[in-house]
């Protein structure tokens, strides 16, 4: 759902993060805005992932007669199934913060709204996504993980060994991880948003010499030889 749900209120791209507690994972959509600037600018900054997608659900079955979205047939279908359905009706869904409310925007620019309760959003339970987590690429699944190891670093103040601990990485790893996000923001836009299937074979230890690299422009000549070796 992230590469259509945007925040209203910044005009920006969301992108889909977990943080993990023990066992416990919780899944919650961030605007882009607000990770790159600060919280302090965005009234969106997060929320559920299970709220916001229930309730788009919830509203896409009214407008869609399509027996595809129907409970018992989606949760049959494959995650790449369910976001080529949704992209195959949906334009866009915005989130606005100041009104809680969600307008869905359909490919015939029809647009429809939904109000929501801004507590219900916020709360995050724990549930099990690791099977859908675990299909996305290894490399954007550590930038991933980097973003949500500074929310918990910065934002909740927990040390940086207290979270490799939570996780079971190495503290070494975990620092290694972090450096994903010294990658400039067109980069982590492609990581996070992109449809390329080469992202799937990119190892760990190929994005070292990019993300060791301070220089936004050689990064990105870095980053474009990457992708086509792999293409060769």
């Amino acid at each position: 759902m992230s590469q259509i749900l945007r925040c209203k209120a910044c005009n920006s791209s969301t992108y889909y993060i977990y943080s993990q507690k023990g066992t416990n994972r919780y899944h919650y959509y961030v605007c882009l805005n607000a990770q790159k600037r600060g919280y302090h600018v965005c009234p969106t900054r997060n929320v559920a992932a299970h709220a916001i997608e229930n309730k788009f659900m919830e509203c896409l079955r009214t407008l869609v007669t399509d027996n595809t979205f129907d409970s018992e047939r989606w949760n049959i279908l494959t995650l790449e199934q369910k976001i080529t359905r949704v992209k195959s009706v949906v334009k866009k869904a915005d989130f606005d913060a100041h009104n809680v409310t969600l307008e869905i925007i359909l490919l015939n620019d029809e647009s429809h709204s939904l109000p929501l309760r801004i507590d219900e959003l916020k709360r995050i339970p724990a549930h099990k996504k690791s099977i859908e987590v675990g299909k996305e690429p290894f490399v954007r699944q550590d930038l991933i993980l980097a973003h949500q190891i500074r929310e918990l670093h910065e934002q909740k103040g927990h040390s940086l060994p207290r979270i490799a601990e939570w996780i079971e990485l190495a503290h070494a790893r975990v620092c290694q991880t972090m450096n994903m996000l010294n990658l400039s923001p067109d980069i982590q836009e492609a990581i996070i948003f992109s449809d390329e299937k080469r992202l799937f074979k990119i190892p760990e230890y190929k994005m070292r010499p990019i993300t060791a690299e301070g220089d936004w422009q050689k990064q990105r000549a870095l980053w474009d030889s990457l992708l086509q070796s792999i293409a060769q």
